[in-house]
């Protein structure tokens, strides 16, 4: 009797939808009856209203899968219907016959949303249940009464039921009672002879006329709509005498909960549960509906996409809630700064999105500059004042795209090219940045296997004694030697060698290469320092203090021919670094401290490191005005103080070197004496100043 309907009415949760599981627990535990399953099917929770209906407790339901209420009514094809559906990660919703523990049946109106973790794919299903034993009991008892006193009994029915027949071509109502009936003054006393357009309003008139039409020409017919603050369900059916429709029987539900329950489904499927912005997915239902209007109109439309800078160290200094209540500060803030007819969404974690249809390129930039200076002043949250700042990323419609997933990418793209150029940046996509993204691409893939094939060289740039102008040491400089892009800059892939983690392995390769080499030099009576660059990364990611010690010992290298360079930002977090380096200098090798000047480092930090070496970096020897030459004074006269030695790099004429030595500095290195070069070339020279 019951082929009850099954149908997707929306997208799977997500976990950037609501924060956790805890949200549908809290909106639903009250009205519905909700369990949780694994992806194969298998209970972990269940609340009471579950337990109460199916009179099984809470131990007996947990690890069991729904077989347990199956009550044998529907056949096969119904249930693997519902696994197509959800496995596919859509919502499945149908009417159920069940069976609880006492051996009674009751139904339930089920929707099983999928639950997608990170990685998009299905973690668990939520299924939220509605009985409806009473509306389908009351659905039995109008089948019945079509063979009893058809008005008698319908007067006691929950649902309003009606009959309605043709007189002088205007339908009128013949019968309509029930409870429902009774709720909405729409009795049989009310209506009886009285036509359906005088009693309903026009609009809802004019929403059930056609339906009501095509029943009396012979097809069933259900439709949904709003009739005095109450959602309706309205089922119509040809009664036929002589093979001919001689009236319309109508059942009418009211199925305001139920509407309720799917709109608050709906919100959580498709709007943040911290802000209440509308989420990623809606923003892209959004995007291809702006895409078809813009096809019609011919008309342009920009997305901004908007990172704020230091979400992670509010969250990290001051607590989640803090962090959350800051992101709802900014979400008022954006909402409050755009015009009523753009659309905002949160795209996830601290970035948002923005569509603005009906703009040009240059509008959309003047909006994206007034955002940023719109977050200039202090967000305050208890006795704290929090500031942030934005970078945007803007692409448009139908330039940089004509679809929603590239446009969104595009729009990425753009915002990550206006970060790297520092806070509070806006950056149109462009046609450049699109080509600098596919050449990061291809060197990012290609770096993968750069080092099996050998396509990354040792280059070695020669370190002078100041005073005798003599070969003391080397630092080595990696390159890589694309076979069709050819010699590609360290500038160039070493970013992209931190960003993927890649650095480690090619850290270490290099350190390898170098002590090799250095162990090779020594053997023929041409012993050097060799100096090696070291990443933070290999420092925090990896056992690098063992990493040195083996390799040291493998290929047999004295130490002390061994220095190793940190940058001086390297030493904000100066307990870890300070353990690292005096493991290090315990192995005998030196440490020194690279582009020394252009950070932030404490000196009182800095007398508690194991440091042998500053190098002073070249943007100060480049350019020896007044103020850099106090500068490189300063550093002189402060490693003099510390028992350090000085080298200077990036000496480029005979100028920056004289003022060097004049100011006691001990090494030199630099294009003034030889660029970075090639194994073969170095030894050459080396080979000259040993001889």
């Amino acid at each position: 009797m019951y082929a009850k309907s099954q149908r997707n009415i929306s997208t799977p949760l997500t976990s950037s939808s609501i924060n956790d599981l805890s949200n549908i627990k809290m909106a639903l535990d009250e009205s519905s009856i909700v369990a949780i399953t694994n992806k194969a099917g298998m209970i972990t929770y269940v609340n009471d209203k579950f337990c109460s209906i199916s009179q099984y407790n809470e131990d007996e339901l947990i690890g069991k899968t729904h077989r347990i209420i199956n009550s044998g009514f529907h056949p096969k094809s119904f249930f693997k219907n519902m696994w197509d559906t959800i496995l596919s990660k859509q919502v499945w919703q149908g009417e159920v016959k069940n069976r609880a523990k006492d051996g009674s049946e009751y139904w339930t109106h089920t929707t099983i949303v999928p639950f997608l973790n990170a990685d998009q794919e299905i973690n668990q299903f939520i299924s939220i249940r509605q009985d409806i034993t009473a509306r389908v009991k009351a659905e039995e008892e109008l089948a019945a009464a079509l063979h009893n006193d058809f008005q008698h009994v319908v007067r006691h029915m929950e649902q309003c039921v009606f009959k309605l027949k043709k007189e002088n071509g205007t339908i009128i109502f013949t019968l309509s009672e029930g409870k429902l009936a009774e709720k909405l003054s729409i009795t049989t006393a009310t209506v009886v002879n009285q036509s359906v357009e005088s009693i309903f309003p026009r609009e809802v008139f004019l929403q059930i006329a056609p339906a009501i039409h095509h029943v009396f020409n012979g097809t069933s017919h259900n439709i949904e709509f709003a009739y005095e603050q109450h959602q309706l369900a309205l089922s119509l059916s040809a009664i036929r005498q002589d093979g001919e429709v001689t009236e319309v029987i109508g059942a009418l539900r009211d199925i305001t909960e139920q509407h309720e329950y799917e709109r608050q489904i709906f919100h959580m499927a498709h709007y943040d549960a911290l802000t209440d912005l509308p989420n990623r997915i809606l923003f892209t239902q959004k995007i291809n509906e702006a895409i078809t209007r813009a096809e019609k109109q011919q008309s342009p439309f920009g997305i901004l996409f908007i990172d704020l800078s230091n979400f992670k160290q509010i969250n990290d200094s001051y607590g989640h809630t803090t962090g959350d209540t800051f992101l709802q500060l900014v979400a008022n803030k954006l909402r409050q700064n755009i015009r009523k007819r753009d659309f905002l969404a949160r795209f996830g974690g601290d970035q948002f999105l923005i569509l603005v249809e009906d703009i040009d390129e240059s509008s959309l930039e003047t909006i994206a500059q007034r955002l940023i200076a719109m977050m200039e002043g202090a967000f305050v949250i208890g006795h704290l004042e929090l500031h942030t700042s934005l970078s945007i990323g803007v692409s448009m419609y139908p330039k940089d795209g004509v679809t929603s997933t590239i446009l969104l990418q595009h729009a990425d793209n753009a915002m990550h090219a206006a970060k790297a150029c520092g806070p509070n940046r806006s950056q149109l996509f462009t046609a450049e940045l699109h080509a600098q993204l596919q050449r990061k691409f291809m060197l990012e893939t290609s770096l993968i296997d750069a080092i099996k094939r050998e396509q990354l060289m040792v280059y070695y740039q020669p370190k002078l004694c100041a005073l005798t102008k003599k070969v003391i040491g080397a630092e080595a400089l990696i390159r890589w030697q694309h076979p069709t892009e050819g010699l590609i800059s360290p500038g160039e892939f070493i970013p992209i060698a931190e960003k993927n983690g890649l650095i480690i392995p090619i850290g270490e390769w290099i350190l390898e290469e170098a002590i090799r080499q250095a162990k090779l030099w020594s053997i023929k009576e041409h012993p050097i320092i060799v100096s090696v660059n070291v990443s933070i990364l290999q420092m925090t990611h990896t056992n690098f203090v063992d990493c040195v010690r083996q390799l040291l010992k493998q290929h047999k290298l004295p130490p002390h021919l061994l220095n190793l360079e940190i940058t001086e930002s390297m030493t904000t977090d100066i307990t870890f670094m300070s353990n690292v380096l005096h493991a290090l200098k315990s192995l005998g090798v030196s440490i020194s401290i690279d582009d020394f000047g252009t950070g932030y480092s404490s000196l009182r930090y800095l007398s508690q490191l194991p440091i042998d070496t500053l190098k002073i970096d070249q943007s100060f020897i480049r350019d020896l005005n007044i103020d850099n030459q106090s500068i490189i004074k300063t550093i002189i006269q402060l490693a003099y103080s510390m028992g350090l030695s000085v080298v200077a790099e990036g000496v480029e004429t005979a100028e920056q070197e004289l003022f060097l030595i004049e100011n006691d500095c001990h090494e030199l290195q630099g294009y003034h004496y030889s660029k970075p070069m090639p194994l073969e070339h170095f030894e050459t020279i080396l080979l000259q100043h040993f001889n």
